[in-house]
């Protein structure tokens, strides 16, 4: 069952518990069921957020280096020979 599905199915037991004046077992049986619907969407909610998260990480920006011209290593070159 998609998430989508699940969270239909809590949203039609919450409506049927709101609307009707259902006998005690009846409302505990309709309220367990929403609550077990409700946990696994929790559980799946959470392990999208980590591969949302971990997705993320992989794509993270690295600073961009700028490339150095032959000129500079040259000049770069010749300053540490100057220095010692």
């Amino acid at each position: 069952m998609s998430f989508s599905e699940s969270m239909k199915q809590i949203e039609s037991i919450c409506r049927t518990l709101e609307a009707e004046n259902l006998p005690l077992e009846e409302a505990l049986k309709l309220y367990r069921e929403g609550a077990e619907k409700l946990k696994s969407c929790r559980k799946y909610l959470e392990q999208v957020e980590q591969e949302v998260f971990l997705v993320g990480e992989n794509l993270a920006v690295t600073p961009f280096e700028e490339e150095v011209t032959e000129e500079q290593k040259i000049k770069e070159e010749e300053e540490e020979d100057l220095r010692g």
